[in-house]
């Protein structure tokens, strides 16, 4: 891996978490667009940072009936 595909792929991480500067976006860019590898990693970042995001947005309207958190919480007194 040389220095712009190293690079590329800390940009596409932190891209994940905050908005690029527009240098870093356009050499970012750049760099996808003549560097199939770095695009294709690019592009699975993106896709598992969008599938990991709707977990957790699932999980958050998952809602236990009381007689479910119930038995949840007898089994975890008969296990101490």
């Amino acid at each position: 891996m040389n220095h712009f595909c190293k690079h590329a792929s800390h940009l596409t991480s932190e891209s994940m978490e905050r908005d690029l500067t527009m240098v870093e976006s356009i050499n970012l860019r750049l760099h996808l667009w003549i560097c199939s590898s770095c695009a294709n990693y690019s592009q699975s970042i993106k896709l598992l940072h969008q599938a990991l995001a709707a977990m957790r947005s699932d999980n958050e309207n998952i809602k236990l009936s009381e007689n479910a958190r119930q038995r949840i919480k007898d089994a975890i007194s008969n296990t101490h």
